[in-house]
């Protein structure tokens, strides 16, 4: 006598959306054990969602709280109705969280890892970029305005791999040190450290706005913001000459700035580095309030730096 599917009415039953063993179990009048046992001795796949007892555990995904909802559970688990209230871990638990915790980060990320592969770093450059271009001109506008001013924001240490730089002391600072990212801004710091007429000097402590020369919205840090001891202010850039041309939109919106909030502006190129007597001798003249940038001439595009290189 038969008893149970055999194996060709199990394969159509198979098919049907939504079977599961305990609907084969009832279809066919056998046990669920039996359906199972016939199934691996015919290696017959399990499809998904086969153990499934159609019965609906917990809250129902995809559905998004009230606000009513959310309130009542903020109250119900703030201050002492939460289970944690006024208690913490131990020692040992600590150590034993972090040991479990797995690292991802520098070689530990396994993407970090995988971009060795010259064919993988490809090929993530390859989607990368088709996403970029699969984006509008208004959005890559905006991403662009905002990835900028997130850098001039960030108080992250971003240094070139082939400047000199790392962390001197620096007496006219609130932190009593600066992390300089080239030689030549260590050169600054200690014409500045030394200056009698300086009091006290801000690093990187601004976020400056300016116009790029395609009309885009753009931000940069600045250097140095210098308080002088009869109360002169300046704004000091420290650049190579070769710069100032490439960057004239950059120094343009800082002039600006210094304009619109009563500031000097100078910058420290290769004369100012490889002589200190020069560097003092600027420094005095902005002390003496000499570098207004509408009073030298009242225009933009490195202005003053122009007038800078004709002093002796």
């Amino acid at each position: 006598m038969h008893v149970g599917p055999t194996k060709q009415e199990l394969l159509e039953f198979l098919k049907q959306e939504g079977a599961t063993v305990y609907l084969a179990a009832k279809k066919f009048n056998v046990a669920k054990n039996t359906i199972l046992n016939r199934m691996k001795k015919w290696d017959i796949r399990t499809p998904k969602g086969f153990f499934s007892t159609g019965k609906q555990i917990g809250r129902p995904k995809g559905i998004p709280m009230s606000a009513a909802q959310k309130q009542l559970r903020s109250r119900l688990f703030s201050g002492k109705g939460n289970p944690f209230y006024e208690k913490a871990h131990s020692n040992a638990t600590r150590v034993k969280m972090s040991e479990n915790h797995a690292d991802f980060s520098g070689e530990g990320n396994p993407f970090k890892r995988s971009l060795k592969d010259p064919k993988k770093r490809t090929a993530h450059q390859k989607r990368c970029q088709a996403i970029w271009d699969n984006r509008g001109a208004s959005w890559r506008e905006r991403f662009s305005a905002k990835l900028s001013k997130s850098h001039a924001e960030s108080n992250s240490i971003v240094s070139h791999k082939n400047h000199q730089s790392g962390v001197c002391p620096f007496n006219k600072s609130s932190k009593g040190w600066i992390h300089f990212r080239s030689s030549w801004e260590r050169t600054t710091v200690e014409v500045l450290d030394r200056s009698v007429l300086v009091e006290h000097v801000e690093y990187e402590s601004l976020s400056i706005p300016y116009t790029d020369s395609k009309g885009r919205q753009r931000y940069a840090k600045s250097d140095f913001f210098i308080t002088f001891s009869n109360g002169e202010k300046l704004l000091l850039e420290v650049k190579p000459a070769a710069l100032v041309a490439l960057q004239h939109d950059k120094i343009a919106g800082h002039e600006e700035y210094c304009i619109l909030n009563g500031v000097q502006y100078l910058l420290f190129m290769e004369q100012e580095i490889k002589s200190t007597s020069r560097a003092n001798n600027l420094l005095r003249m902005a002390y003496e309030g000499k570098f207004y940038v509408e009073k030298i001439i009242g225009q933009r595009f490195g202005s003053v730096a122009h007038y800078v290189k004709t002093i002796p």
